[in-house]
């Protein structure tokens, strides 16, 4: 750690450097192809690359912010350097994700999860993989691990029978993720994704509240009708390692 600087005034100089070599690197052929009289592509080519550089300083900046009033939080005798493994690939998803407000929450889970790498005392609870979560989720997907308040739901695998032999999956349906104003119509979708990158599991187990049931199922009856429909009951899972996703980068209060 660099004389009389914190933690997160090294590692922003230090990812100062590696930025300008991204960009310094990326720009090289875009460079070339100009100096070969190829023309507006190489132009076009490098003012991405100009927007791309300005933008993620903008990006960096909001987050160095953020970061800075989370550490706080953490007493200095704790703080140390995340480990590149964390940092590098959560920066360049940070950079990459921009300063839209529309992306506030994610930016706050990246937040959270760097804060625990650089507190000695919760940083073994932080998983590289963090990282590669975070980047495949959607900001509704974001508001929707925030809103889980129990370790499981009660669900319904709901089929709609076509002429009496085929079926077709509507989808995994429970109370996990309504009424919190998001885009309702892609609820399956999230829960599906969640699922496939092991925050949640969707299996026949029974439910801890079994008596969500009755609400899933008019639930389903409110959205689907008359159509021939057969519900199988199951759940929807916290599993482990969702769990510890969820007290480092979602339930840490700092």
């Amino acid at each position: 750690m660099g004389e009389g600087k914190g933690p997160i005034e090294t590692g922003t100089e230090e990812t100062k450097a590696l930025a300008v070599e991204v960009y310094r690197d990326g720009a090289r052929p875009a460079v070339k192809a100009i100096g070969d009289a190829v023309g507006s592509i190489a132009k076009l080519a490098v003012g991405m690359f100009k927007a791309l550089a300005d933008v993620g300083n903008v990006a960096i900046e909001r987050f160095q912010e953020k970061l800075t009033a989370k550490l706080k939080a953490v007493p200095p005798e704790r703080q140390q350097l995340p480990p590149p493994t964390i940092s590098g690939p959560a920066l360049m998803q940070v950079l990459l994700l921009g300063p839209g407000d529309d992306v506030e929450e994610l930016r706050e889970m990246f937040a959270k999860l760097l804060t625990a790498s650089m507190d000695s005392e919760r940083a073994a609870t932080v998983h590289p993989s963090f990282v590669s979560i975070l980047s495949q989720l959607t900001p509704d997907e974001a508001w929707l691990l925030k809103s889980i308040d129990q370790t499981d739901y009660a669900a319904f695998e709901v089929y709609e029978y076509l002429e009496g032999v085929q079926k077709r999956h509507l989808g995994t349906w429970s109370l996990l993720g309504h009424g919190i104003g998001i885009d309702e119509t892609r609820l399956q979708q999230y829960v599906s994704n969640l699922d496939r990158i092991g925050i949640l599991r969707i299996d026949d187990g029974s439910p801890t509240n079994g008596g969500q049931f009755k609400a899933v199922e008019k639930l389903v009856d409110d959205t689907f009708g008359p159509r021939n429909t057969v519900c199988h009951g199951g759940r929807i899972l916290v599993t482990p390692l969702g769990q510890q996703f969820l007290d480092v980068c979602v339930r840490f209060k700092a």
